[in-house]
């Protein structure tokens, strides 16, 4: 069962998380939990049990294009009084576009930082976009006065692929002066850096949410990109934490010890399930997720010794590591190359 709750700075020790004072919130892949889910028009976000980041479920959050509409295409999960002026925040989360999906020059935006206000004249804005153009991931950061503000995009990282699980986090020093502070890492390495004002001068709380929406299909007879009329993206493991470490999907606790491969280096791509310690054969090792000659690194407990074979049934080269390996590409013969290993 995954656990999924908001946790405050006094945060509590539930089944399956060991509690910290720097979670915020958190969410393991479900429904619950969420202050609010937007689903327009024919957008739903579906709990699916294939693909999944980590544990039981993901939310596949899609929309499907309609001709003409007033009505806009969100299909979000969101979190309200994640921050506010003077905080410091950093908002993470794992994400997978199908591998059916068309990467053209239309806007996708998977995440959003927004903010309400009253007795002005307009109800809120987005002060933060990260989003999807083509294969590059980009910020849009929103500044100035409330309802008159501005916004300048920004390229993140150039490369995102389809078919796999990435993993996203953003730190928001909140400020609407210089002393603001705006870092974002795809994948576990630091991508972009920008110092300086990242909010309108407002001291509101600030609202969080994760998933998909299509913003240039707002009352458009077509797809203005030509690409596809159904879109999703699949979101898992979302937090907001006061700190990196505690933000970065890759390093949850998921309440169970024992060795997870990574399809990609740094803790990316898709995650196996978790092994106990025991002898794994090709067979095994794919019935737990794990495809032959797919490992890029992993994730060792203390004390633990994992030998890596280079064929099935314990032949060929063999490796041994005894702690958590982020790249096997700089280990000679090492990456995609397990067919079966033994854990001790």
């Amino acid at each position: 069962m995954k656990f999924n709750t908001s946790l405050l700075a006094a945060a509590f020790i539930a089944a399956g998380f060991s509690a910290c004072g720097s979670v915020v919130f958190q969410n393991t892949g479900t429904r619950a939990g969420w202050d609010y889910i937007s689903e327009q028009n024919q957008g739903t976000c579906a709990e699916v049990t294939s693909p999944v980041y980590k544990g039981t479920t993901a939310v596949r959050a899609r929309q499907i294009f309609v001709a003409n509409s007033s009505e806009r295409f969100h299909s979000e999960l969101g979190k309200y009084n994640v921050g506010q002026r003077g905080n410091d925040r950093y908002f993470g989360w794992a994400f997978r576009l199908p591998s059916t999906w068309q990467f053209t020059n239309g806007k996708y935006i998977i995440s959003q930082l927004g903010v309400s206000y009253s007795g002005l004249s307009c109800s809120g804005e987005p002060l933060s976009k990260s989003f999807l153009q083509g294969t590059t991931l980009k910020i849009e950061i929103t500044t100035g006065a409330p309802c008159s503000s501005s916004a300048v995009s920004y390229t993140v990282f150039s490369g995102v692929t389809a078919g796999v699980w990435h993993r996203n986090v953003y730190r928001y020093k909140l400020a609407s002066d210089s002393t603001g502070i705006v870092e974002y890492w795809y994948d576990g390495v630091k991508r972009w850096t920008r110092n300086g004002a990242n909010i309108t001068s407002t001291s509101n709380q600030l609202r969080w949410s994760i998933g998909l929406y299509c913003p240039e299909w707002y009352q458009k007879s077509s797809i203005p990109d030509g690409g596809q009329t159904t879109r999703e993206v699949v979101v898992d493991h979302a937090r907001v934490a006061t700190s990196y470490s505690e933000a970065e999907p890759a390093n949850w606790d998921t309440g169970t010890t024992g060795v997870t491969f990574y399809s990609s280096v740094n803790y990316g791509g898709t995650a196996g399930q978790v092994l106990a310690k025991g002898t794994y054969t090709l067979s095994q090792l794919a019935a737990k997720g794990i495809a032959n000659d797919s490992a890029s690194s992993v994730k060792i407990p203390s004390g633990w010794t994992v030998t890596i074979y280079q064929n099935d049934n314990f032949g060929g080269t063999s490796w041994v590591r005894t702690s958590d390996t982020p790249d096997f590409t700089s280990i000679s013969g090492l990456n995609d190359a397990m067919s079966s290993c033994r854990i001790e």
